[in-house]
Protein backbone atom coordinates (compact mmCIF):
# COMPACT_ATOMS: atom_id res chain seq x y z
CA UNK A 1 0.00 0.00 0.00
CA UNK A 2 1.13 3.69 -0.70
CA UNK A 3 2.34 6.40 1.44
CA UNK A 4 -0.65 8.89 1.32
CA UNK A 5 0.15 11.40 2.88
CA UNK A 6 1.71 13.65 6.13
CA UNK A 7 1.47 13.68 9.69
CA UNK A 8 2.77 16.00 12.33
CA UNK A 9 4.02 16.48 15.79
CA UNK A 10 0.37 16.84 16.76
CA UNK A 11 -0.78 14.43 15.11
CA UNK A 12 -3.18 16.05 12.40
CA UNK A 13 -3.21 14.11 9.22
CA UNK A 14 -3.54 15.18 5.51
CA UNK A 15 -3.15 13.72 2.39
CA UNK A 16 -0.74 14.92 -0.50
CA UNK A 17 -3.72 16.34 -2.30
CA UNK A 18 -4.94 18.42 1.20
CA UNK A 19 -1.60 19.24 1.51
CA UNK A 20 -0.37 20.77 -1.69
CA UNK A 21 -3.41 23.35 -0.65
CA UNK A 22 -1.69 24.52 2.42
CA UNK A 23 0.92 27.18 2.16
CA UNK A 24 3.09 25.33 4.82
CA UNK A 25 2.76 21.91 7.07
CA UNK A 26 4.99 20.53 9.68
CA UNK A 27 6.50 24.00 9.86
CA UNK A 28 7.78 23.20 6.05
CA UNK A 29 6.97 25.00 3.18
CA UNK A 30 4.86 23.44 0.63
CA UNK A 31 7.67 23.44 -2.25
CA UNK A 32 9.64 21.32 0.24
CA UNK A 33 7.17 18.96 1.00
CA UNK A 34 6.37 18.54 -2.40
CA UNK A 35 10.55 17.71 -3.07
CA UNK A 36 10.46 15.21 0.04
CA UNK A 37 7.42 13.34 -1.27
CA UNK A 38 8.75 13.07 -5.20
CA UNK A 39 12.07 11.57 -3.03
CA UNK A 40 9.56 9.15 -1.04
CA UNK A 41 7.88 7.65 -4.29
CA UNK A 42 11.15 7.50 -6.75
CA UNK A 43 12.00 4.53 -4.51
CA UNK A 44 8.71 3.00 -3.22
CA UNK A 45 9.07 -1.04 -5.45
CA UNK A 46 5.75 -2.04 -5.04
CA UNK A 47 6.47 -5.44 -6.69
CA UNK A 48 9.57 -5.86 -5.24
CA UNK A 49 12.40 -4.07 -2.46
CA UNK A 50 14.55 -1.55 -2.58
CA UNK A 51 17.92 -1.43 -1.22
CA UNK A 52 16.97 0.45 1.54
CA UNK A 53 13.73 -1.66 2.07
CA UNK A 54 16.47 -4.57 2.74
CA UNK A 55 17.99 -2.43 5.57
CA UNK A 56 17.28 -1.95 9.08
CA UNK A 57 13.53 -3.11 10.49
CA UNK A 58 11.71 -5.97 8.35
CA UNK A 59 8.67 -4.86 10.02
CA UNK A 60 8.58 -1.15 8.39
CA UNK A 61 8.38 -2.60 4.90
CA UNK A 62 6.63 -5.32 5.53
CA UNK A 63 3.57 -2.96 6.67
CA UNK A 64 4.71 -0.07 3.99
CA UNK A 65 3.15 -3.05 1.17
CA UNK A 66 0.06 -3.88 3.21
CA UNK A 67 -1.04 -0.68 4.74
CA UNK A 68 -1.98 3.15 3.44
CA UNK A 69 0.31 4.91 5.85
CA UNK A 70 1.22 8.51 6.93
CA UNK A 71 5.02 9.89 7.18
CA UNK A 72 6.03 12.97 9.52
CA UNK A 73 8.02 15.22 7.37
CA UNK A 74 10.70 16.13 10.07
CA UNK A 75 11.92 12.27 10.08
CA UNK A 76 11.97 12.09 6.19
CA UNK A 77 13.63 15.59 5.84
CA UNK A 78 16.98 13.91 5.17
CA UNK A 79 16.05 12.77 2.10
CA UNK A 80 15.28 16.38 0.78
CA UNK A 81 18.99 17.61 2.21
CA UNK A 82 20.68 14.47 0.34
CA UNK A 83 18.77 15.10 -2.64
CA UNK A 84 19.99 18.53 -2.94
CA UNK A 85 23.70 17.29 -2.32
CA UNK A 86 22.79 14.63 -5.35
CA UNK A 87 21.85 17.45 -7.62
CA UNK A 88 24.96 19.30 -6.80
CA UNK A 89 27.31 16.24 -7.61
CA UNK A 90 25.26 15.35 -10.66
CA UNK A 91 26.82 18.45 -12.61
CA UNK A 92 30.88 16.37 -11.94
CA UNK A 93 29.66 13.89 -14.49
CA UNK A 94 30.90 16.64 -16.91
CA UNK A 95 34.43 15.89 -15.63
CA UNK A 96 34.50 12.25 -16.77
CA UNK A 97 35.41 11.19 -20.40
CA UNK A 98 32.17 9.46 -22.47
CA UNK A 99 31.56 6.13 -21.50
CA UNK A 100 33.70 6.33 -17.86
CA UNK A 101 31.28 6.44 -15.52
CA UNK A 102 27.82 5.03 -14.42
CA UNK A 103 25.93 7.60 -12.61
CA UNK A 104 22.08 7.76 -10.83
CA UNK A 105 21.43 4.65 -12.71
CA UNK A 106 18.76 2.10 -11.16
CA UNK A 107 19.61 -1.34 -11.65
CA UNK A 108 17.20 -4.70 -10.66
CA UNK A 109 18.46 -8.26 -9.75
CA UNK A 110 16.50 -11.01 -8.73
CA UNK A 111 17.80 -12.25 -5.63
CA UNK A 112 18.36 -16.26 -6.12
CA UNK A 113 16.20 -18.83 -4.74
CA UNK A 114 13.23 -16.21 -4.46
CA UNK A 115 10.94 -14.42 -6.40
CA UNK A 116 11.18 -11.21 -5.33
CA UNK A 117 13.80 -8.42 -7.30
CA UNK A 118 15.73 -5.69 -5.36
CA UNK A 119 16.51 -2.58 -6.67
CA UNK A 120 18.79 0.34 -6.20
CA UNK A 121 19.81 3.47 -7.44
CA UNK A 122 23.53 3.82 -8.29
CA UNK A 123 25.53 7.21 -7.00
CA UNK A 124 28.31 6.85 -9.41
CA UNK A 125 30.64 3.93 -10.80
CA UNK A 126 33.89 5.10 -12.04
CA UNK A 127 34.60 1.96 -14.83
CA UNK A 128 38.34 2.66 -15.12
CA UNK A 129 39.21 2.03 -11.71
CA UNK A 130 36.18 -0.21 -11.21
CA UNK A 131 35.21 2.33 -8.34
CA UNK A 132 31.43 2.45 -6.35
CA UNK A 133 30.99 5.99 -4.97
CA UNK A 134 27.69 6.63 -2.82
CA UNK A 135 27.01 9.98 -1.20
CA UNK A 136 25.67 10.66 2.18
CA UNK A 137 24.88 13.81 4.27
CA UNK A 138 25.28 13.74 8.02
CA UNK A 139 24.84 15.17 11.01
CA UNK A 140 28.05 16.89 12.39
CA UNK A 141 27.90 14.80 15.63
CA UNK A 142 28.81 11.88 14.29
CA UNK A 143 31.58 12.23 12.43
CA UNK A 144 34.19 11.47 14.90
CA UNK A 145 32.22 7.97 15.54
CA UNK A 146 33.04 7.06 11.55
CA UNK A 147 36.73 7.22 12.78
CA UNK A 148 35.69 4.03 15.07
CA UNK A 149 33.62 2.18 12.48
CA UNK A 150 30.89 3.13 9.92
CA UNK A 151 27.38 2.47 9.86
CA UNK A 152 26.97 -1.06 9.12
CA UNK A 153 23.90 -0.25 7.06
CA UNK A 154 25.78 1.94 5.08
CA UNK A 155 28.33 -0.95 4.42
CA UNK A 156 25.85 -3.01 3.10
CA UNK A 157 24.06 -0.67 1.06
CA UNK A 158 26.97 -0.17 -1.17
CA UNK A 159 27.98 -3.65 -1.00
CA UNK A 160 24.49 -4.41 -2.54
CA UNK A 161 24.90 -1.44 -4.89
CA UNK A 162 27.77 -2.90 -6.18
CA UNK A 163 25.90 -6.91 -5.99
CA UNK A 164 23.35 -5.15 -8.78
CA UNK A 165 26.36 -4.11 -10.96
CA UNK A 166 26.96 -7.36 -11.74
CA UNK A 167 23.80 -7.01 -13.59
CA UNK A 168 25.52 -4.91 -16.49
CA UNK A 169 28.78 -7.06 -15.75
CA UNK A 170 30.54 -4.15 -13.61
CA UNK A 171 32.62 -5.48 -10.84
CA UNK A 172 33.13 -3.36 -7.92
CA UNK A 173 36.65 -3.47 -6.40
CA UNK A 174 36.76 -0.33 -4.58
CA UNK A 175 33.94 1.62 -2.26
CA UNK A 176 33.90 5.17 -1.86
CA UNK A 177 31.61 6.54 0.57
CA UNK A 178 31.50 10.16 0.88
CA UNK A 179 30.09 12.21 3.31
CA UNK A 180 28.55 15.63 3.92
CA UNK A 181 27.79 17.07 6.99
CA UNK A 182 27.18 20.72 7.32
CA UNK A 183 30.15 22.10 7.84
CA UNK A 184 32.73 19.72 6.40
CA UNK A 185 33.23 16.43 3.37
CA UNK A 186 34.67 13.07 5.14
CA UNK A 187 35.18 10.30 3.01
CA UNK A 188 36.08 6.69 3.93
CA UNK A 189 39.12 5.38 4.42
CA UNK A 190 40.75 8.66 4.18
CA UNK A 191 42.67 11.55 6.42
CA UNK A 192 39.89 13.84 6.74
CA UNK A 193 39.28 17.26 8.66
CA UNK A 194 37.50 16.09 11.89
CA UNK A 195 37.57 19.15 14.12
CA UNK A 196 38.84 22.50 13.23
CA UNK A 197 40.19 24.58 16.04
CA UNK A 198 41.77 27.46 14.98
CA UNK A 199 45.07 27.07 15.27
CA UNK A 200 45.05 23.56 16.29
CA UNK A 201 42.84 21.17 13.79
CA UNK A 202 42.26 17.67 14.51
CA UNK A 203 42.63 15.07 11.52
CA UNK A 204 41.70 11.26 11.39
CA UNK A 205 41.59 8.51 9.11
CA UNK A 206 37.79 7.43 8.05
CA UNK A 207 37.26 3.48 8.35
CA UNK A 208 37.65 2.12 4.82
CA UNK A 209 34.50 0.50 3.45
CA UNK A 210 34.84 -3.65 2.69
CA UNK A 211 33.97 -4.65 -0.35
CA UNK A 212 32.09 -7.86 0.64
CA UNK A 213 32.00 -11.35 -1.43
CA UNK A 214 28.99 -11.70 -3.35
CA UNK A 215 28.06 -15.17 -1.79
CA UNK A 216 27.81 -13.29 0.78
CA UNK A 217 25.48 -10.44 0.01
CA UNK A 218 23.03 -12.83 -1.55
CA UNK A 219 22.86 -14.38 1.75
CA UNK A 220 22.24 -11.87 3.49
CA UNK A 221 20.06 -10.87 0.72
CA UNK A 222 18.07 -14.50 0.91
CA UNK A 223 17.68 -13.96 4.88
CA UNK A 224 16.26 -9.90 4.66
CA UNK A 225 13.87 -11.58 1.80
CA UNK A 226 12.28 -14.39 3.87
CA UNK A 227 11.93 -12.05 6.88
CA UNK A 228 10.34 -9.43 4.80
CA UNK A 229 8.00 -11.45 2.60
CA UNK A 230 7.00 -13.43 4.55
CA UNK A 231 2.99 -14.69 5.13
CA UNK A 232 3.02 -13.16 8.76
CA UNK A 233 3.99 -9.89 10.53
CA UNK A 234 7.66 -10.11 11.09
CA UNK A 235 8.68 -9.97 14.93
CA UNK A 236 9.79 -5.87 15.98
CA UNK A 237 13.27 -4.64 15.58
CA UNK A 238 16.19 -5.87 18.53
CA UNK A 239 16.87 -3.43 21.23
CA UNK A 240 20.14 -2.66 19.49
CA UNK A 241 18.32 -0.93 16.75
CA UNK A 242 15.30 0.53 18.66
CA UNK A 243 16.50 3.87 18.37
CA UNK A 244 15.20 4.13 14.82
CA UNK A 245 11.44 3.63 15.79
CA UNK A 246 10.40 6.79 16.85
CA UNK A 247 10.72 8.02 13.09
CA UNK A 248 8.70 4.69 11.89
CA UNK A 249 4.96 4.97 10.68
CA UNK A 250 4.09 2.26 12.36
CA UNK A 251 5.66 2.68 15.43
CA UNK A 252 2.10 2.98 17.35
CA UNK A 253 1.23 -0.82 16.14
CA UNK A 254 4.38 -1.75 17.64
CA UNK A 255 3.91 -0.01 20.93
CA UNK A 256 0.66 -1.30 21.60
CA UNK A 257 2.22 -4.85 21.64
CA UNK A 258 4.48 -3.74 24.31
CA UNK A 259 7.78 -2.92 22.37
CA UNK A 260 9.51 -0.39 24.31
CA UNK A 261 9.60 2.93 23.52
Amino acid sequence: MPLIGFINDHGVRVTFEECWKLPRFAGLPTEVLYRIYLNSISDARPDGLSVTECLGCARRPYLAKREPYYENPRFIYARFRGSMVHSILEDTNKMYKPDTIISEKRYFLKVPGTETTISGKIDKYIIPSQTLEDYKTIDDDRIKKLVVELPEDYIWQSNIYGWLLKAANHIVKNIKIHFFSFKYGYTSGEECLIVAKWGSPEWAKIKPCPVYDHTRIEDFLKHRVRDIMRSEIPPPVGPDKRWICPSCPFKEKCWKEGVPK
